[in-house]
């Protein structure tokens, strides 16, 4: 997962945060942005999920992650010697809750009434692999290859969960380069021109899906509260780096620091899931 929010936006709307050490700031950032996915039970920054799930009576999936933002494949019998792989429009979505619905023709394949046959896993434990994205944000295409280093890329409009937001790319946005590969990584947009962006990457790419990060603003304001608590507070630790010799320091925030305080949890309310 990655960080809720920037130093700017802390630093623009949280007062105590404008002359904390950008180190300092960037650690509470961190803190604060694992503890919230911690208590709402849910990564808000989209990223890409394979999930092993038992085949269903109902005829229908509830996913771990959600919004959904696309379902890429479903999976029957992934281990087995014949996988049988479904596209995406075999299947219904309700992407706020999470739910796949199975079309008559795919639930055939996928009721549990099949299990036990050869070759397949008792009582269907596991026989189903979900391959989707979730989280709040959208997709776009990149429509070449990305080059590593300041880059420019144009790119095609895809879809999203906006939460009632424009989701036009724009400068200070976060976006996911090869979600779920070794070569994965997070870049932020430092200009946008039509149809192109441009941000700087660690790494070449090949064209394809990347994935925007679209935190809802109510979850944006909480972590800048937080980060702000925290920073006010005197005992803040800094501690040195244990390399044999000084050679920096490294700010350690401590779950005491980090306060989820009534205005915090009401603005974190709406997002957090409840089941566990």
């Amino acid at each position: 997962m990655g960080d809720l929010i920037t130093i700017g936006y802390a630093q623009s709307v949280v007062p105590t945060v404008t002359d904390a050490p950008a180190a300092m700031t960037a650690a509470v950032i961190s803190a604060v942005s694992r503890r919230i996915v911690q208590y709402c039970r849910r990564d808000f920054i989209p990223n890409r999920y394979i999930e092993l799930y038992d085949a269903p009576r109902s005829g229908q999936l509830i996913l771990r992650q959600t919004p959904i933002i696309t379902l890429n494949t479903v999976t029957l019998m992934p281990t087995s010697s014949t996988p049988m792989t479904f596209n995406s429009d075999q299947f219904d979505l309700r992407p706020t809750v999470g739910r796949v619905i199975f079309r008559p023709g795919a639930m055939a394949w996928f009721s549990v009434e099949n299990w036990p046959l050869a070759d397949l896993p008792i009582a269907g434990a596991d026989a189903i692999e979900v391959d989707y994205t979730a989280g709040f944000g959208f997709t776009v295409t990149a429509l070449e290859a990305i080059a590593a280093g300041t880059s420019t890329v144009p790119v095609e409009s895809g879809s999203g969960v906006s939460q009632g937001e424009p989701w036009l790319l724009q400068t200070g946005m976060l976006l996911t380069v090869d979600a779920g590969l070794n070569t994965q990584e997070t870049v932020v947009i430092t200009a946008v021109n039509g149809a192109s962006f441009t941000a700087v990457f660690a790494m070449a790419h090949s064209g394809g899906p990347l994935l925007g990060a679209m935190v809802p603003l109510d979850v944006q304001w909480a972590a800048a509260l937080m980060a702000g608590n925290a920073i006010n507070q005197a005992d803040l630790t800094k501690a040195r780096e244990s390399q044999g010799r000084t050679v920096g320091y490294e700010y350690v925030v401590r779950p005491g620091d980090l306060l989820l305080t009534p205005e915090v949890q009401n603005l974190l309310m709406p997002y957090r899931d409840v089941i566990v």
